[in-house]
């Protein structure tokens, strides 16, 4: 009945379903009470899941076709609506390779001028070289990011190579806008990651050549070359420019530089002895 109160809709697959039903012209909620969702209410909770994933225009076009086409018409369209908001992005054009010189700003980069795109454009020869392994941490890490493979622009991908001397590392770190899912080509690696606060949970496994291991995203993770050669791994990530911190670089380079104090007191150290850690830039 129009004067009950509406079935919670608890998830955008939830109010997906109702949407469709009522649709249909099945606009009966679920449990025992068999309640009828009313038009306003129900239009209301089934938008929450449409706002949630950006699409404004939800109130605005909802709110006109109830007064040109009644509560029909509404389910309706917010069964497109929601199947539109449950559907993954998906680029509007063949490509956008990135104009890196554009003035524009925008969450990523424009797109060049598609008659302006090269066969090159597509091509990246970065990975196929090692990767300088002289430095104190005995790795280095080559990637193939947006920034300097603009093919990759709005495509949500990214690889990166990492060359380890024996019982070379790559620190702990971790990135903030991506998954990884890492593969050993060449050596022994020890591969690791921390779950997040309380737990801290380490899961770690030594990996040998042709096996991997998943990071999930922005987790701290780190690997270790534990054999006796060197070491390569084939890194993929799930966005263009994934970007990376590390931790020691974040917490002992800050530029300005975190107070001794604060440090002293996070990793109850001794500020007047000073904090038995060396940061090493990478």
């Amino acid at each position: 009945m129009d004067g009950e109160d509406p079935p919670r809709i608890g998830t955008r697959l939830e109010a997906f379903v109702v949407a469709r039903q009522c649709g249909l012209g099945n606009c009966s909620g679920g449990g025992s009470s068999g309640h009828k969702l009313s038009t306003v209410a129900g239009l209301v909770r089934v938008c929450l899941c449409v706002l949630q994933e950006g699409v404004y225009v939800c109130l605005v076009f909802g709110s006109i076709l109830v007064m040109l086409m009644g509560s029909q018409g509404v389910w309706g369209f917010l069964a497109v609506t929601c199947s539109i908001a449950l559907a993954d992005e998906t680029p509007l054009q063949d490509f956008c390779v990135a104009d890196l010189n554009s003035p524009v700003f925008v969450n990523g980069f424009a797109c060049k001028d598609p008659k302006l795109v090269q066969l090159d454009d597509f091509f990246f020869s970065g990975l196929s070289k090692a990767g300088n392994t002289s430095n104190a941490l005995g790795s280095e890490v080559t990637h193939g990011f947006v920034t300097n493979f603009p093919a990759l622009n709005t495509l949500g991908i990214g690889i990166a190579r990492i060359d380890f001397a024996p019982h070379g590392l790559n620190p702990p770190h971790y990135h903030p806008r991506a998954s990884e899912i890492l593969t050993v080509i060449e050596g022994t690696l020890l591969a690791g990651f921390v779950t997040s606060n309380p737990e801290n949970r380490l899961f770690a496994k030594v990996l040998e050549k042709g096996e991997s291991v998943v990071y999930p995203e922005a987790l701290l993770h780190f690997q270790q070359n534990v054999g006796n050669g060197n070491a390569v791994a084939l890194a993929v990530f799930n966005s263009q420019n994934p970007d990376v911190n590390t931790i020691a670089n974040s917490v002992f380079g800050s530029n300005p530089a975190i107070s001794s104090d604060i440090l002293a007191k996070a990793f109850q150290g001794s500020s007047r002895h000073g904090l038995p850690l060396v940061y090493i830039p990478l």
